[in-house]
């Protein structure tokens, strides 16, 4: 799906107390991506660089009060929390 000649990824964030999850779909390709921060991956600078994407239209369910706060915060302190152990 193209949204104002822009390739749409649709995402989902899930938080838990040792694990964060980002798993975006493209929906030109149909290709999922998940990205992860925890003991086993730290993904935090690809999340950032896939956000910071210009070109790219990001939408799902429960963005506006979950998802886009949550991507805010980790861009907005990418330089603390990308220094700190996982």
């Amino acid at each position: 799906m193209l949204i104002r000649n822009n390739v749409c990824f649709v995402y989902d964030v899930e938080v838990f107390p040792n694990f964060f999850s980002v798993t975006i779909k493209n929906t030109e390709s149909g290709n999922y991506k998940q990205y992860e921060i925890g003991e086993r991956r730290n993904d935090l600078p690809d999340i950032a660089k896939l956000f910071l994407h210009k070109g790219i239209v990001f939408c799902g369910y429960n963005v506006i009060h979950y998802d886009n706060p949550i991507i805010s915060y980790l861009l907005l302190n990418y330089k603390k929390l990308v220094l700190k152990p996982v």
